[in-house]
């Protein structure tokens, strides 16, 4: 009998439609107050007669603080750790009580959350015992973000009578077991998607899954596929859903000319070609994830960037082009650099490093500046350089490359951002 559900489920998805299911992604970043999770209901309302996956990722700064926890068990800090668990729980029971009021529903979700906060606590007590932290164990710990976030917006929707279910991420994407850093299997993933995803859009409108996580072929343990991996999940799913775009909804209109954040008065980024965004993806361009971009190409998935407080407002699209678009450049910046290469070249002596970590006391910072005019850029390093405080600026060019970088202080580096942002 089963292996006729099967047979039966399998002749319905190869006939499956191009572009059947619209695939949509929600950022921890875009999902940063109760405001942007009616948001993110009302984006989904408006296509409500089309089938939808949606895929989300933790809660912003989720995932970096349970590493951390994880980190303080295996240094005997175990109290440490379980406070930061405890502060992840409630800013999550927080949310609940704000975006729902279904009492029933919402006695539900706390009880799931309760049970993830417990199964977090009794690992980071093991890890504390054995005093070790395996890459697969950090890899366990920190899907709980993924896992917490997918059950908050689950029954949220669900409370907005959303024709919804939700699947675990791990029961959809089998991976080899590179921990911490583990590749999607297309075909075995592929296989799983035809027995556990597509037949609950015969049921369900809706389907909900996170990103970042996944299982280990060989293992069958919990995997991650890499910080700030979620896109790629998003690009996986949407291959193998057969749809030929995916919306990725951040808390940005779009790529724009410097971090908004940062900066007053940046420029929109229309399009950029599946080429440059490969290549600010390996610079470190943190919206775009490497390995998405590759399967963008090969299924030739557009991918659109789109805030979520402002659904009509500007917008990013990445896509196939025999011609680069002209545009405004892109400058960004990568913070927390390690500076050890950098005081090795200067010097082997204790004496030389000290005064190194003296004269960088906030460690270094990169900045970024893609698409540029490199005379122009050229002419600004000296200010840069008196700004900097005399200290070491690194300037690289590279001649095959569009992205020209500057390594400095990071006590200076916002400073520094606006200075070309203005100047360029």
């Amino acid at each position: 009998k089963n292996t006729l559900i099967r047979f039966l489920s399998q002749k319905k998805i190869d006939f499956m439609k191009k572009n059947e299911i619209k695939v949509m992604k929600f950022g921890g970043r875009a999902l940063s107050s109760t405001n942007s999770f009616f948001s993110m209901a009302d984006i989904i309302y408006k296509h409500k007669n089309t089938k939808q996956l949606i895929i989300v990722s933790a809660l912003e700064d989720t995932t970096r603080m349970l590493k951390k926890a994880a980190q303080l068990a295996e240094n005997l800090n175990i109290k440490e750790g379980e406070q930061i668990i405890e502060n992840i729980y409630n800013k999550h029971i927080n949310y609940a009580n704000q975006i729902i009021s279904n009492q029933y529903i919402l006695q539900e979700l706390r009880a799931v959350l309760t049970n993830y906060k417990n199964e977090i606590q009794k690992i980071l007590e093991g890890v504390n015992i054995t005093n070790e932290l395996t890459a697969r164990t950090l890899d366990l710990i920190m899907s709980y973000g993924e896992k917490l976030a997918l059950q908050l917006i689950y029954h949220f929707l669900k409370e907005k009578n959303f024709s919804i279910a939700f699947i675990e991420a791990e029961k959809l994407i089998l991976t080899n077991n590179n921990y911490n850093y583990a590749s999607p299997l297309f075909e075995d993933t592929l296989a799983k998607c035809k027995d556990n995803l597509f037949p609950l859009f015969e049921s369900f409108q809706i389907v909900i899954t996170q990103g970042f996580v996944g299982t280990s072929k060989s293992s069958e343990q919990t995997t991650t596929l890499g910080i700030e991996s979620s896109n790629l999940s998003a690009a996986l799913l949407a291959a193998i859903c057969n749809t030929s775009e995916i919306t990725f909804w951040t808390d940005v209109e779009g790529f724009r000319s410097c971090d908004p954040k940062l900066i007053n008065n940046t420029k929109p980024v229309k399009s950029i070609s599946y080429k440059d965004a490969r290549l600010l993806a390996d610079n470190g361009f943190k919206l775009i994830f490497p390995k998405m971009i590759d399967i963008a190409i090969k299924y030739k998935i557009r991918l659109i960037y789109k805030s979520i407080f402002s659904p009509d407002g500007d917008f990013t699209e990445i896509a196939e082009k025999d011609t680069v678009e002209k545009f405004t450049h892109i400058i960004y910046k990568i913070d927390h650099l390690r500076h050890y290469s950098q005081s090795k070249h200067l010097s082997k002596s204790k004496e030389k490093h000290l005064r190194f970590k003296k004269a960088f006391p906030n460690g270094l910072s990169k900045i970024c500046i893609f698409n540029t005019n490199l005379e122009k850029l050229i002419g600004l390093l000296s200010d840069i350089y008196k700004m900097n405080n005399g200290n070491l600026i690194h300037f690289n060019i590279n001649n095959d490359s569009k992205i020209q970088e500057i390594t400095l202080n990071s006590g200076i580096s916002n400073k520094v951002l606006e200075f070309i942002h203005e100047n360029l």
